[in-house]
């Protein structure tokens, strides 16, 4: 009896830690880098309006400075692309939807259909989202045009107002005030879940952020390095006309790397947390090499447009660090944890 009473409260607190890691990864990382991402969304439609009665130099830097911190903590929070992001929402693609789609944006400037935001709203995800900015803001004849063509203009306000309204609904959808989808993590195993058990809750988040360090590898570095086809495809890569494609690699370890330790808030958890409670301590390891990874990425002087070109070997090693991350994830921790590796369901954004 002594024994059993002993193994009922030894789960319940193994319960208990679990859940606990789930809402504060959903409450201090998703949700809280959500309302950080509207913040910046925010200033970003506003700086728009302003800024097309008279564009200049000035302008332009500002937008793309509020457009370039939005995309930072979107990126930190990739590891979560599912629930809202796919499923019947939707939300990652009409917000991210990339490699971005040149031809749909030129053929909306040139044609004569509506651009108010709630026209965007109903149009495909080639149509909005970060990549439309990216391009919009950065391209090199951005300002010319933005000063001669008020079609162009307009579009990007366009895409700046429905852009913060997709990251509302995202963040909302995820807020336990609101859509609550996080209760689908935290209440695994009730009939209002589609998760049978906390077990696979955790394990939807780990194996996720084993998917997001293999995404890197393949979608953003093979991919657009040609690697299969033996060139290059630069009209692959993400976030290339801003040239920031290195640093959206950065904010996905950032954000892994926030799940590990978590948030920067009083209260909480983060991965190790759990790994501690089992006797398992791979702070040294995890942390090390997710720190060769970024300090591989960031050793580079050009744009990823231009190192694909260039330095395929570098970027070939770069892979290699990032191959070891992965493996340390689904190997080594998923091992400590008694979670099992899934298939990695990305369709691309």
């Amino acid at each position: 009896m002594i024994i059993l009473v002993y193994f009922s409260c030894s789960s319940s607190a193994k319960d208990d830690l679990r859940r606990n890691l789930l809402q504060s990864w959903g409450e201090d990382v998703v949700v809280a880098n959500g309302r950080l991402i509207e913040e910046q969304a925010e200033d970003l439609y506003v700086q728009h309006q302003v800024f097309c009665e008279a564009p200049d130099e000035q302008g332009l830097e500002q937008l793309r400075s509020s457009w370039w911190k939005a995309r930072g903590y979107w990126k930190e929070i990739e590891v979560f692309k599912f629930g809202p992001y796919k499923d019947e929402w939707r939300l990652g693609p009409k917000i991210d939807f990339w490699p971005v789609r040149v031809e749909t944006i030129e053929e909306l400037i040139a044609g004569d259909s509506d651009l108010t935001p709630e026209s965007l709203y109903g149009y495909g995800a080639s149509s909005k989202g970060f990549p439309v900015l990216d391009y919009l803001l950065y391209n090199e004849q951005a300002l010319e045009r933005m000063t001669t063509d008020d079609r162009y203009c307009q579009l990007s306000v366009s895409v700046s107002a429905e852009l913060k309204t997709r990251v509302l609904e995202f963040t909302d959808e995820w807020d336990p005030q609101k859509g609550n989808y996080l209760a689908q993590l935290t209440e695994a195993g009730y009939a209002t879940s589609s998760y049978p058990s906390l077990q696979h809750s955790l394990a939807e988040v780990v194996n996720r952020m084993g998917h997001t360090v293999e995404n890197i590898r393949i979608d953003k570095l093979y991919t657009p390095m040609g690697v299969d086809i033996g060139s290059t495809q630069p009209d692959k890569l993400e976030s290339p006309y801003s040239g920031r494609s290195f640093e959206d690699i950065v904010d996905n370890l950032r954000g892994i790397q926030k799940l590990y330790e978590g948030a920067q808030v009083s209260g909480a958890l983060g991965l190790k947390d759990l790994l501690q409670d089992g006797g398992h301590d791979y702070d040294e390891a995890f942390l090390g090499q997710i720190q060769i990874c970024v300090d591989s990425i960031e050793a580079y002087e050009e744009p990823l447009i231009s190192v694909i070109e260039t330095d395929q070997e570098a970027l070939l090693s770069t892979s290699e660090k990032l191959r070891d991350l992965q493996s340390l994830i689904q190997t080594d921790i998923m091992g400590a944890l008694s979670l099992w590796v899934s298939f990695n369901d990305t369709d691309g954004d």
